[in-house]
């Protein structure tokens, strides 16, 4: 095998890419997380519109369908931030405080996809 150098005064970066989408599902989301990958996920939610709940947060769907808060619940018009490692089929989506899927949300991200 070879050796790979990086010459000095340079940096190495990973690459990503943004998502972003109104969530009215919370099954849906807005990214899945494609076989065969991990992705780094730095998020923000904002809340638009409560469904049966009195808050959200911004939440990640795991593959097997528990979803996992990454965000602190707000109420509307207020944001949730939050930051994850996504397996792949795992969705980043919200949820609510009682475990409601129907609030509307517009939720903006920084996807940077990894080997698995």
């Amino acid at each position: 095998m070879g050796t790979s150098f990086v010459p000095k005064n340079t940096t190495q970066k990973i690459s990503g890419f943004p998502v972003s989408g109104r969530v009215t599902n919370a099954n849906i989301g807005i990214y899945t997380c494609p076989v065969g990958k991990r992705a780094k996920v730095t998020a923000s939610m904002n809340l638009d519109a409560i469904g049966a709940d009195a808050s959200y947060a911004l939440a990640i769907k795991t593959a097997i369908g528990t979803f996992v808060p990454i965000g602190q619940h707000v109420t509307v018009n207020n944001i949730s931030t939050g930051e994850a490692i996504l397996e792949a089929g795992d969705i980043l989506t919200n949820i609510g405080d009682g475990g409601s899927t129907n609030g509307t949300a517009d939720i903006y991200g920084n996807i940077q996809e990894l080997p698995a």
